[in-house]
């Protein structure tokens, strides 16, 4: 665990996780504002642009300490470090949570582009506590980008750490990577991505096709920091992904501005497993959780409220929680909660007829005829569709549903949020909030199967613990909306 065991921690950027990382610096490098590239780099006289300290060059157990600002450039990270140990990192790290705002949206002047001219690697990267905050909906622009853009077989960058930030504004993505793992995103925010990339969607944060590395034995963190998982998507905040401006009402071909996806797994034969848990997604324009064609991936305690609600998605059936074409993947301890259209005259039906939504889901599993669908376990998740009538189907879309007994989850169950989100429809704003936490009496108190994967904290159903008054803890994400730049 990153935190004290005994502490509930909330999705989201967290002060306590960033106040005492796992890192280790054994050399500080600064940028600031109003420094200069040609300053060594100290705190008395740091560089100007972040990009600079990949050109130093950096090395393990270097950290860039970013002071507060706006920065109009990031970095192309080509240089990593070396082991999976404290000091075995290269760091960028904003010195005050969420207070370096950097707004380039795409190509040369990208916010973190973590690849190498080859594209194999690099390795053993963290970024830590920026605001990401686009300046505008760029063709194919991502707030941090892990991989090789000319999607080649080559073995992708390893051990990427993404913690504590807020991304958001970005045409294709928030997180996005190809190739690789070892990925851990921990404690972020992304919201309002994916609104332009047509050809190639995406969604708030993905990881597609990754990869072993090649003759690499794990050994300090791999073995200590949740195993037996080799990628961990943990305690995010993803809302109001969507791609709003591809599909129409006549061709409705939108297929991702997902929450968070798991895509592709099954493709190169990744043969790891991978934990998403502890996330709140909600109000995407796809699922709020997805898995396309991957197995061995474990979705736990994750709150999904009122996503697939982009009118020109594709599907003809909307869930907040699926799995597609996966096999020996584990949904455990989830709370899943649809919002149906109940009249075509709802407004985010936007003219398509007949509406679909007005037949939303909690859960799919179903193969879509893309492959195998075997050996998917259902446990102890609960699921509710409000004013729906469509039975049993509001619980378990498709080819698994005689795999999700309601004696072992909680069927048509109101999971009883403190105050879901008020705003239903594909808002661009991080002010629209929900409080997914749970009402005294909720069903989901006290119903979280305990797996030793999970803190030992952990009782209830869903993201959002029953000692926590307030889920997301909205502080840092509201604070930073006054970078957030108006929309075309």
């Amino acid at each position: 665990m990153l935190v004290s065991a005994s502490a509930q921690e909330l999705p989201g950027p967290s002060q306590d996780l960033f106040n005492s990382p796992f890192y280790t610096c054994t050399r500080n490098f600064y940028v600031a504002t109003n420094g200069s590239d040609s300053n060594p780099g100290t705190q008395a006289s740091p560089w100007q642009h972040i990009w600079h300290a990949d050109a130093t060059p950096v090395r393990a157990g270097d950290c860039i300490n970013v002071q507060p600002g706006s920065y109009d450039q990031g970095a192309v990270v080509t240089r990593g470090g070396n082991a999976p140990t404290p000091t075995g990192y290269v760091v960028y790290r904003c010195t005050q949570l969420n207070a370096c705002v950097i707004t380039a949206c795409a190509g040369p002047d990208t916010s973190f582009y973590i690849a190498t001219p080859n594209n194999v690697g690099p390795s053993f990267v963290v970024i830590d506590g920026f605001e990401l905050a686009a300046n505008s909906y760029c063709y194919y622009g991502s707030g941090i980008t892990i991989g090789n853009a000319q999607f080649t077989n080559a073995d992708g960058p390893d051990h990427i750490w993404v913690l504590n930030s807020i991304i958001h504004g970005y045409g294709q993505g928030g997180i996005s990577t190809s190739q690789g793992e070892y990925f851990y995103f921990i404690h972020n925010t992304a919201y309002d991505n994916s609104r332009v990339t047509c050809d190639a969607q995406g969604s708030g944060i993905s990881i597609w096709e990754p990869r072993p590395v090649p003759g690499y034995t794990p050994s300090g963190m791999d073995l200590t920091f949740a195993p037996p998982f080799h990628n961990v998507v943990r305690f995010n905040v993803t809302n109001n992904n969507a791609v709003t401006q591809c599909g129409t009402a006549a061709v409705p071909y939108d297929t991702d501005g997902n929450g968070i996806i798991m895509d592709s797994f099954k493709v190169t034969g990744y043969p790891h497993q991978t934990l998403v848990a502890f996330n709140v997604s909600y109000n995407n324009g796809g699922s709020g959780m997805h898995l396309v064609n991957s197995s061995n991936v474990t979705f736990a305690n994750n709150t999904a409220f009122n996503n697939q609600i982009d009118p020109f998605n594709n599907g003809s059936i909307r869930w907040q929680i699926g799995v597609i074409a996966g096999d020996n993947n584990v949904i455990i301890n989830n709370v899943a909660y649809g919002v149906p259209a109940t009249t075509a005259s709802d407004p985010r039906c936007q003219g398509t007829q007949p509406c679909s939504l007005t037949f939303i889901g909690a859960f799919l599993g179903a193969s879509f005829g893309l492959g195998t669908d075997d050996n998917n376990v259902w446990h102890n998740n609960v699921s509710f569709i409000p004013g729906s009538s469509n039975g049993s189907e509001n619980d378990m879309f498709d080819g698994d549903a005689g795999k999700f007994d309601c004696t072992m989850n909680r069927c048509s169950t109101d999971p009883l949020f403190v105050a879901p989100s008020s705003t239903t429809t594909l808002a661009t704003s991080i002010n629209d909030l929900g409080n997914f936490a749970l009402q005294p009496g909720s069903p989901a108190l006290g119903y979280a199967q305990p797996q030793s994967y999970l803190p030992p904290w952990t009782r209830d159903a869903g993201a959002c613990d029953s000692s926590i008054a307030a889920c997301p803890y909205p502080g840092p994400a509201v604070q930073s909306s006054s970078h957030h730049r108006p929309r075309h």
